[in-house]
């Protein structure tokens, strides 16, 4: 597993805070926003496939990669994909498949990726465990 963001990154435990409440749009989150400065890059998290790049009102530009183990992972408010990135790509661990930005309903505020992890494209579950294990290990090796 590779750590989604390159540096400088951080992050924090957010998944299931309130999010646009008093709107149509009213959810709790369902990943990990991780604030880099605008054109971080963005890795591929696991080899796998791209299955779906697009925009929306919610995440903005935006991409899913169905990783080999079956999870899927979502990365979304991208500033713009990486240079031949296109669905039913194969990536490996640690391509840049994008970089950061504030697209979607993060336009005007502070750039970030929001993150998702759904095991079996089910559920979403709290990536930050995984994130932060992952980010701790990275820092002790000297791969920051």
């Amino acid at each position: 597993f590779v750590f989604p963001v390159g540096e400088p990154h951080s992050f924090i435990d957010s998944f299931g805070f309130p999010r646009m409440m008093g709107t149509g749009y009213e959810h709790a989150h369902q990943g990990t926003d991780i604030m880099a400065p605008a054109g971080t890059p963005l890795l591929a998290c696991e080899r796998g496939i791209i299955t779906r790049m697009g925009s929306d009102v919610l995440g903005g530009t935006k991409i899913w990669i169905k990783g080999e183990s079956g999870t899927y992972y979502y990365y979304a408010h991208l500033s713009a994909f990486a240079e031949g990135m296109h669905d039913g790509l194969v990536v490996e661990a640690g391509t840049v498949i994008g970089y950061v930005g504030d697209t979607g309903n993060a336009k005007g505020g502070a750039p970030h990726l929001h993150f998702e992890i759904r095991p079996e494209g089910g559920p979403a579950v709290n990536p930050y465990p995984l994130l932060k294990v992952v980010d701790d290990l990275n820092k002790q090796a000297g791969r920051r």
